[in-house]
């Protein structure tokens, strides 16, 4: 029978979707039939008509997982969906949860379920994290970001829930500790973790790359159309900056850049476009894409010039400052295609959590209680 664990987070973006993709590759090397299942989400892609979770699409394509999307997406927070529910326009989700999560158990060894946000995120659905890593008797590994005060309190805060609920915390998995301070996080919370009662399995350091968009992503998030320069899409890139400045300063902007360089300009500021090309002609390395806001086009004779650098040229059709307030609140995803990151993953994983002692640690812990789940009539 499988094996389960509930991957929570103390916030949002702590990288529990990145722990479970490199988890996942880990034990599926391992031999064994691996699962996955997003209880709820609130982000979602429509595949063939139906509406999904972006993070159980992209791990059924990554590794090619034989489960329906059903069952590994079987609730979507949409729009009015709350309202509908306590209002009693809508049933309890639980039955759809647990029958889901039992499909996708009968044909696995070991199934990663990854919730969303914080403990308490789905209360109003009467399906928090915590609610939901009882109803299918999962340990909860949870994640929570380098620090000391604020993420000791932010774990303690979130273990609360967990015990109010009866949902068993298997132990953490410190993320995104800087390098510089990563001895002092590591010996500092793991002494006061433990002083509390809680296994910590690892911490993983912050790696830059993994944190940083690509241009496809960039363009992806924009809703911008390619205009040239397909084949530089997957570069990554560190700095994104607004160049609304006089020509001379982006000239010395560009030319200076020690980062993998990102500009957003105005279709219509011909002296920044120009400026932008007698930069690259320059000698300028870094500069690696351009975005372009507007609904216009450049006259074609400056087009034909960014063309011929040969850098990704973009264009979106909304303003500098709206395309700048988008990618400020950018999280960088993986993509399916993005086996550089995924190998990285799996390299840091195995590298800085200990999965051995987790599995350990869950094998004192009984299996799945079938026996408390008769087709969906109980639980």
């Amino acid at each position: 029978m499988a094996k389960a664990i509930y991957i929570s987070a103390t916030e949002k973006n702590a990288g529990k979707t990145s722990i479970s993709i490199g988890l996942i590759k880990y034990l599926t090397e391992k031999g064994m039939r691996v699962g996955f299942m997003k209880p709820l989400a609130q982000r979602y892609v429509e595949v063939n008509g139906g509406r999904f979770s972006e993070d159980a699409v992209l791990v059924k394509r990554i590794f090619e997982l034989p489960y329906r999307l059903e069952d590994m997406s079987p609730v979507i927070v949409e729009k009015g969906l709350t309202e509908e529910y306590i209002t009693k326009k809508r049933r309890s989700f639980k039955r759809r949860i647990v029958s889901a999560f039992r499909r996708i158990a009968q044909d696995s060894d070991f199934v990663v379920v990854e919730g969303t946000g914080h403990a308490g995120v789905g209360s109003c659905l009467d399906m928090s994290n915590s609610d939901v890593a009882k109803a299918i008797s999962a340990p909860t590994l949870m994640m929570a970001e380098g620090g000391i005060g604020n993420t000791i309190d932010r774990i303690m805060l979130n273990r609360s829930l967990f015990e109010l609920k009866g949902a068993m915390i298997l132990g953490i998995v410190i993320n995104k500790v800087r390098e510089d301070k990563y001895e002092k996080i590591q010996n500092v919370l793991r002494t006061a973790l433990e002083t509390k009662g809680m296994h910590t399995f690892g911490f993983v350091p912050y790696i830059c790359h993994l944190a940083t968009p690509t241009i496809a992503q960039i363009g992806e998030e924009t809703n911008a159309t390619v205009i040239s320069g397909d084949e530089g899409l997957e570069e990554e890139i560190n700095d994104i900056t607004v160049a609304t400045m006089e020509p001379h300063a982006v000239l010395d902007l560009i030319l200076n850049s020690k980062k993998n360089l990102f500009l957003i300009a105005s279709s219509d500021r011909l002296d920044v476009l120009l400026a932008i090309v007698a930069a690259f002609f320059e000698g300028a390395k870094n500069l690696k894409g351009i975005l372009l806001s507007g609904n216009n086009l450049p006259p074609a004779n400056i087009l034909h010039a960014l063309k011929k650098t040969g850098i990704p040229v973009l264009i979106a059709r909304v303003g500098v400052y709206t395309l700048a307030s988008m990618l400020s609140n950018l999280t960088v995803k993986i993509t399916p295609g993005d086996n550089k990151r995924i190998e990285s993953l799996h390299k840091l994983i195995a590298k800085h959590i200990d999965i051995e002692l987790i599995m350990r640690q869950m094998e004192r812990e009984k299996e799945i209680p079938w026996g408390l789940w008769d087709g969906g009539e109980r639980y």
